[in-house]
């Protein structure tokens, strides 16, 4: 009877932690479908900003050289933003999303009287 009570006992504190790991992964995997979308959206921001910047050159390229040369401060500070939001781009491309997800699993030996039994645990992280 001690041992039927005792293997219920291990089977419960698995189910709890069992319980305890999906939730973890579960909250990480929600955590990481917002950054993804987040990234998303700002990506898509920055594109539509270039691409406004690129059409407004293109109509300011065929105006005649004096208004040209009017509005080169103008263009001089889309550039400079197009080149910004570059680097932004870039620094998203360039920093992929962690993959690993936060569950440490370890070997634990519990030692009774009636023998030595190994179950497996695991450690939220």
């Amino acid at each position: 009877m001690r041992v039927r009570s005792y293997f219920e006992g291990l089977r419960e504190q698995l189910k709890r932690q069992e319980t305890a790991a999906l939730t973890v992964v579960e909250t990480h995997i929600r955590e990481r479908l917002c950054a993804i979308r987040q990234q998303e959206e700002d990506i898509a921001a920055i594109l539509g900003q270039v691409a406004a910047v690129c059409v407004h050159s293109e109509r300011v390229s065929k105006q005649d050289d004096v208004k040209l040369l009017t509005e080169a401060r103008e263009i001089r500070e889309m550039l400079e933003a197009v080149e910004a939001q570059q680097a932004q781009v870039e620094g998203l491309i360039n920093s992929p999303p962690d993959a690993s997800i936060p569950v440490t699993f370890t070997k634990v030996r519990i030692i009774d009287k009636f023998r030595t039994f190994k179950h497996y645990m695991f450690f939220l992280t």
